[in-house]
Formats: structure tokens, C-alpha cells, sequence
């Protein structure tokens, strides 16, 4: 049982890493080819998302990443007075590498 609390955790931590990538790549300074790099990390998100589930179940996997891309991204991009709808997830987008 714990085994699977550290693959979680492991899993969550990864989720914020890529949060913070794709925040950086919107609120940092420019770069090329940023909207395939932002795809790639909803990709990855989406991956991470999936393993997520297969732990947890799908409703706490959703509501785990959600809760993460909220405290890392809108939260961030907010304190920089940039809030974007572009990076607010909806449960049809997450996961299928669509940003909106």
C-alpha cells in the first residue's frame, strides 16, 4: 500500500514539473515553437494523468491534477497579473493534448 502512495506522490510531483514548464514557456521569456512545446506537456500530463488513474481511480486522478495545474500554473500566472483562460483545464482537453 505504500509502494503505491510513493507512485502517486512520484507521479504528482512529475505533474508539477510539467506545469511548471509549460508556465515558464507562456510567462517566461519568449521561445520558438511554443505552442508545440505546451502540446507536448498536455501530452505528458496526459500520461501522467492516465497512470494516475490506473492508481487511483478516475474522479481522484482528475480532481489531483486539476488541484495541481491550479496551484502551479493559474496561481502562478495570476501573480503575475496574466491569468489565461488558455491554461484553465477542462476535463475534455486534459489528457488528449488539446490546449484550449
Amino acid at each position: 500500500m505504500q509502494e503505491r502512495g510513493s507512485e502517486v506522490a512520484r507521479l504528482r510531483a512529475q505533474i508539477e514539473v510539467e506545469c511548471q514548464a509549460m508556465s515558464q514557456a507562456l510567462y517566461g521569456y519568449a521561445m520558438a515553437a511554443k505552442h508545440e512545446f505546451i502540446n507536448r506537456r498536455y501530452e505528458s500530463l496526459g500520461e501522467l494523468q492516465e497512470q494516475l488513474r490506473d492508481l487511483v481511480g478516475q474522479p481522484a486522478a482528475m480532481e489531483m491534477l486539476i488541484e495541481v495545474i491550479d496551484s502551479t500554473i493559474v496561481k502562478e500566472s495570476a501573480g503575475q497579473g496574466k491569468v489565461s483562460e488558455t491554461m484553465s483545464p477542462d476535463k475534455e482537453s486534459v489528457g488528449q493534448g488539446k490546449v484550449k
